[in-house]
């Protein structure tokens, strides 16, 4: 006995397991407390009883002289006294709420401790289509790794303001990457079953067919990011018998709810666009490639109208979101052009004030179109580059250039750009060559700007925090906007364009690489993401495409 308390103290390892047992009698016992309190099971006898069980366990591990065997006969007090109340309580209360004592009872409380984690640390929590919370998967749930995989992807695409994530599955590989503000970002590879699986997790939270794997699916999903808020996936699912793909859509309705005069009209551009919307009757063509914002400028336009004092109707392929007071009208998917002229032309009976037509299907609607729009606005795409080529399109369309020309009222051409990030841009001085080769003065002495992604933090170049990295931050829209008076619609009608180009420079409309230019000159963007946005098309090139050519881009329109 006088030996065993200095070998006892001299040790590291002995007091820190004694420590550890007492810990874990502490925390079995405060829950044994809870318990005894909410069944009403003597809890302060009980209480009284542990302590008294603990003491002298504790004095057994203290002061027996070989250790080992002070501390199993302390342990065996310990958490004698716990069995005891555990064996007392499955004795009083009733049956479901007994203790069971396996393996199984083990496994299912570590469960239950991995779920409350897995929905307190959780990024990202899905609703269902009422918008309750979805549970976030944890353990061996079927779910679990598709939930992970799904947060790692949204922790990286929300704070970058992304627009848009696409996955394509096959059996040997699964390759995915977001595009934000219109330029794609590979995310690396994921293992196949992983990616097939968070397919199905989104298809079956969406309410989409799981079985059927090659037909084209649409659906939406909404979630809460936490801090970042609430937001929305639209979902489009197809595959193959080889593969299967999904694309993601991130926030459409937010995108498309933009007023026309914000996204990016110079000031003489939004004077015109004011005039022409307050005018009744004509056609406007919005003209641009494919995922460049056609459709967010066609909605902006639309919402220039008020849908109780007008009657404003849509006719589109997918209706990207539900405006109020507007009566959407969808096209089938597949439906023949006979199909949708009919329903083109009953729509019109009814007298529309504005109509929205998200693509020609072929010559006779722009003929019916034509012929309707004295007194009917309409707003309608087109897949081409720029002003003068949608024009074409439009007279060659209507087939009388005459009927064309009275018919059409605006024509605008437009290209999303990225803006360069405030916080890290950096300014440089232009140098006459680019000056010369961008046909502007060579005097220019205002500083340009240029993407950088980095900030200096204690002489060291760090990744900017305010657009993570990437240079751009956001995006804006460059615009060619023809409006035509009666003295330009004569031109066309004469199908004199050498005239009408005169013309409308006389009237100082501005090509669209000279609205570009303009944000570059204005610290908006940079010469590089131009080059990008308006891509290898040369604006001049463009409005003088042969008539093989523009027949080419009217057949590959009629069957997109």
């Amino acid at each position: 006995m006088i030996q065993a308390e200095p070998v006892f103290l001299m040790s590291l390892f002995k007091p820190l397991l004694v420590a550890l047992v007492v810990i874990g009698w502490s925390w079995i016992a405060s829950r044994f407390d809870k318990d005894a309190a909410f069944f009403y099971l003597q809890r302060y006898w009980w209480n009284l009883g542990q302590i008294c069980c603990a003491i002298v366990g504790v004095a057994m591990m203290l002061w027996t002289p070989i250790f080992v065997i002070g501390l199993f006969v302390g342990m065996a007090i310990m958490f004698g006294g716990l069995s005891v109340y555990a064996y007392y309580r499955n004795t009083q209360v009733p049956e479901p709420d007994q203790w069971t004592f396996s393996l199984d009872f083990f496994t299912q409380k570590i469960e239950r401790i991995q779920h409350t984690q897995a929905q307190k640390h959780a990024t990202i929590t899905l609703l269902a289509q009422d918008e309750s919370r979805l549970d976030v998967p944890s353990g061996d749930e079927e779910n679990t790794k598709a939930h992970a995989a799904l947060e790692q992807i949204l922790d990286f695409a929300l704070p970058r303001g992304a627009d848009q994530i696409n996955l394509l599955v096959n059996p040997e590989k699964a390759t995915m990457n977001v595009c934000i503000d219109g330029v794609k970002y590979p995310q690396g590879h994921l293992d196949p079953p992983i990616a097939m699986a968070l397919i199905d997790y989104l298809k079956t939270v969406a309410d989409l067919d799981l079985e059927d794997r090659r037909k084209k699916q649409v659906g939406m999903v909404k979630f809460d990011a936490g801090e970042l808020g609430l937001h929305t996936l639209d979902l489009e699912t197809s595959g193959s018998t080889r593969e299967l793909s999904m694309s993601c859509q991130v926030d459409v309705s937010r995108r498309a709810q933009l007023p026309i005069t914000h996204l990016g009209l110079l000031e003489t551009q939004k004077q015109s666009l004011q005039k022409l919307t307050q005018e009744t009757g004509k056609v406007v063509l919005v003209a641009t490639p494919p995922q460049l914002g056609m459709t967010t400028v066609l909605y902006s336009l639309m919402q220039e109208h008020d849908p109780y004092t007008s009657s404003v109707v849509t006719l589109e392929d997918d209706v990207l979101f539900e405006l109020e007071g507007v009566s959407h009208h969808l096209i089938e998917e597949h439906a023949r052009e006979e199909k949708i002229n009919d329903r083109l032309a009953a729509i019109l009976r009814s007298d529309p004030d504005v109509l929205l037509v998200s693509r020609f299907v072929n010559a006779k609607t722009a003929t019916m179109v034509a012929k309707s729009a004295n007194e009917t606005r309409f707003y309608i795409g087109v897949r081409e580059n720029d002003t003068f080529t949608a024009l074409r399109h439009w007279v060659n369309d209507v087939g009388d250039p005459r009927l064309a020309a009275q018919a059409i009222g605006a024509i605008i051409a437009c290209r999303l750009i990225r803006k360069l990030c405030h916080t890290c841009r950096t300014p440089f001085q232009p140098n006459q060559t680019e000056l010369k080769k961008l046909n502007l003065p060579a005097d220019q002495t205002n500083n340009w700007f240029r993407s950088s992604g980095q900030v200096m933090v204690k002489d060291k170049a760090q990744p900017c925090p305010a657009c993570m990295g990437l240079g751009y931050q956001g995006r804006t829209a460059v615009f060619e906007v023809m409006v035509l008076n009666q003295q330009a619609r004569q031109f066309i009608g004469a199908n004199d364009y050498n005239r009408l180009r005169s013309h409308l420079r006389k009237n100082k409309l501005l090509w669209l690489q000279e609205a570009a230019l303009a944000r570059v000159i204005d610290g908006t963007t940079d010469i590089k993401e131009i080059k990008r946005a308006l891509g290898a098309q040369n604006p001049k090139r463009a409005r003088t495409r042969s008539k093989s050519e523009q027949k080419k881009d009217r057949t590959k329109e009629g069957t997109s």
